[in-house]
């Protein structure tokens, strides 16, 4: 899972490192982040929504077809929030999705 990192550090009251966190993402989740780091989150961040790595891929895979966009695991998380349904967009007037990392090879998206 993605976010993970961040999101255990949300709930508790000082920065730790962690030891292991197995993702296809790996830009998404630092060893440790900082304190500060962490204050900003928990004063400007409303949800952590948790991506599974096989839903990542399958985003990345879309995105490729539908857009001939490749795009990296981190890049395609937001875009896996929005097609699983993992958040409410009923109440956006104008949903935007901020994709980046299009650095991956096409290949890798469609090997795994």
């Amino acid at each position: 899972m993605s976010f993970v990192g961040l999101f255990a550090c949300c709930s508790v009251v000082h920065v730790m490192p962690w030891l292991s966190v197995r993702t296809i993402a790996d830009t998404l989740v630092p060893r440790q982040v900082s304190e500060r780091t962490l204050a900003l989150a928990r004063h400007y961040v409303d949800e952590i929504v948790l991506v599974e790595d096989k839903q990542m891929l399958a985003a990345m895979r879309w995105l490729c077809v539908e857009y001939n966009q490749p795009m990296e695991p981190a890049g395609g998380a937001v875009v896996a929030t929005v097609l699983n349904g993992l958040i409410d967009l009923r109440h956006i007037t104008c949903p935007a999705a901020l994709i980046c990392g299009d650095n991956a090879a096409v290949t890798s998206v469609f090997e795994v």
